[in-house]
């Protein structure tokens, strides 16, 4: 159990960060999973129980 480690996972809703994801979790690590698939997202949340914070990895349009 690692309670005191933070990880920081991209691509964290498709099919090899979510398992990264729900492994780290199992073993009590806090993790951040960043995506920019909004559904994919919202399906990783209500797997993980809203237990981990999601972030988008949409960045904000910059002007031309």
């Amino acid at each position: 159990m690692n309670a005191d480690r933070i990880v920081v996972i991209t691509s964290a809703a498709g099919g090899l960060g979510t398992l990264f994801v729900e492994r780290f979790l199992a073993n009590s690590d806090t993790v951040i999973a960043i995506d920019n698939d909004e559904e994919a997202r919202g399906r990783l949340a209500g797997k993980a129980r809203a237990r981990i914070p999601l972030i988008s990895a949409n960045p904000p349009m910059l002007p031309a």
